[in-house]
C-alpha cells in the first residue's frame, strides 16, 4: 500500500526500468530460474499499476502500437534519452536494435532517430553496437545504412567490429562493419592476445 509507483533512485532509475536489472543486479544472471515472476511479468504488473510506460520501454518490448502513439503525439520523442541511460536502459533506436525489432527500428529511423544519438555509456551511440550483441544481423545493416558509427564503443564493453568478432559474427558481417570504418583498436587486440590484429 501506498507505495510511488513511479519513485526514481538518484540516478533516474526506476522500478520498471530495473526489473531485468542494472550492473549489480542482472535478471538474466541473477534471478533463479524457478522465481515466481519473470522481469516482463513484473514489467506488465507495473504498466498495469499505472507507472509511466515510455517510448524507450516501449521499444524494447517491441510494442509498436505505444510507440505509433508515442510519435504521433511527440514525433521527436523518436531521440529521446531516458532519465535513467545505461547498458541496461538505452534510446528508443538502441532498445528495439538490442531486443531485435526491426519493424520498430523502421520507424524510429523513419521518424529521425539518430542511431549515433550520445548515451551516459555509448558517446557516439549504442544502436549498433546493441544489434551486433543481439545479433540481429538484419539490423546491422540497416543501421550502417543509416549512418550508424560502425566505430562506436560501450564503456567497459569493447567497440562495434570487436564485439562481433569476440561473438563470431559470420564473415560477411564483419567485413560489412570494417567497409563502414569497423575494426579493433590496438587496446581491445591486447586485451585478446590478438597478435595477427595488433
Amino acid at each position: 500500500g501506498g507505495a510511488q509507483i513511479d519513485a526514481a533512485r538518484p540516478d533516474g532509475a526506476r522500478a520498471i526500468e530495473l526489473a531485468r536489472g542494472d550492473y549489480h543486479y542482472r535478471a538474466y544472471r541473477d534471478l533463479p530460474k524457478d522465481a515466481p515472476q519473470s522481469p516482463d511479468a513484473i514489467v506488465e504488473l507495473l504498466i498495469n499499476h499505472g507507472a509511466h510506460y515510455d517510448i524507450s520501454l516501449a521499444a524494447k518490448r517491441g510494442d509498436v502500437t505505444r510507440i505509433e502513439a508515442i510519435l504521433h503525439a511527440k514525433p521527436d520523442l523518436a531521440n529521446t534519452v531516458p532519465s535513467w541511460s545505461s547498458y541496461y536502459n538505452a534510446v528508443p533506436l538502441a532498445n528495439a536494435a538490442g531486443a531485435g525489432h526491426i519493424e520498430i527500428v523502421k520507424l524510429l529511423l523513419a521518424h529521425g532517430a539518430d542511431p549515433n544519438l550520445p548515451e551516459e555509456v555509448a558517446p557516439h551511440g549504442m544502436a549498433l553496437y546493441a544489434a551486433i550483441a543481439g545479433m540481429h544481423w538484419d539490423i546491422v545493416k540497416l543501421l550502417l545504412e543509416h549512418g550508424a558509427d560502425a566505430t562506436a564503443m560501450v564503456e567497459s564493453s569493447g567497440g562495434c567490429y570487436w564485439r562481433a568478432k569476440r561473438d563470431a559474427a559470420p564473415p560477411e558481417i564483419l567485413k560489412l562493419i570494417a567497409s563502414y570504418g569497423g575494426c579493433c583498436n590496438e587496446e581491445l587486440a591486447l586485451y585478446d592476445d590478438d597478435i595477427e590484429t595488433l
